[in-house]
């Protein structure tokens, strides 16, 4: 496939600053989508969405202390390349996720400590979707099928947001005290099948601040065998 460079990628040109990747958002068996802890619901299901709706405001919080786990199958198998972990405030962005790719058994509060992590990761907030968190090098990001992903502890806990209306009287804010808030969660690489349905690929340029929109085009577009 067609390699387009973005800044973290390691290629050896990173001047030219784009982010050509797949969303596996779509991928995601729907029904398998579980959320530990979370204090809405179903609310996993609405932040795991379709990388065009990752700016919406939809959102999943913990019903206590500042964790959840998120679990889940795909539909097919893929090779992860990237994550996205998106919360619109800074006060409420997560500190660390815990990867596991592909777990023997279900991760849960009971024994998600008897596990090595596939990939500890030190998030950021990034509430444009601007700096993917890149994979690569181990083979096990090759042959993905299942993930859980567990969430803790905020990153900036002392921030204080701007205190406007809109935002003392936004649910993330006013509803969920000193628990971290998230977004969006957004899985990003390649398809292992590339004979199958073309697909969505999301293209990014370097972001410029009068236009950021990402523009969608399919693998046949872009002239990939199909």
């Amino acid at each position: 496939m067609q390699h387009v460079h973005f800044s973290s990628c390691g290629c050896g040109d990173e001047s030219k600053g784009n982010l050509d990747l797949y969303s596996l958002n779509e991928s995601i068996s729907r029904g398998s989508i579980q959320c530990l802890n979370e204090k809405r619901a179903d609310s996993i299901r609405d932040v795991i969405c379709n990388y065009e709706n990752r700016f919406g405001t939809s959102f999943v919080t913990p019903e206590d202390d500042n964790e959840i786990i998120v679990r889940f199958t795909f539909n097919e198998e893929v090779k992860l390349k990237g994550l996205l972990v998106r919360s619109q405030y800074k006060s409420k962005t997560p500190k660390t996720a815990r990867l596991y790719i592909n777990p023997s058994t279900d991760i849960d509060f009971s024994n998600v400590n008897d596990f090595k992590p596939t990939q500890l990761i030190q998030l950021q907030w990034d509430p444009k979707c601007e700096k993917p968190i890149v994979f690569r090098g181990a083979p096990v990001y090759n042959t993905v099928n299942s993930i859980a992903l567990y969430i803790s502890d905020r990153l900036h806990p002392d921030h204080t947001e701007e205190q406007t209306d809109e935002v003392v009287n936004d649910p993330q804010i006013s509803e969920t005290g000193d628990q971290l808030c998230v977004n969006f969660i957004g899985f990003l690489g390649n398809f292992t099948n590339t004979n199958k349905r073309a697909v969505k690929a999301i293209y990014e340029a370097a972001p410029v601040a009068s236009d950021h929109a990402a523009q969608e085009i399919t693998r046949q577009s872009l002239g990939f065998g199909l």
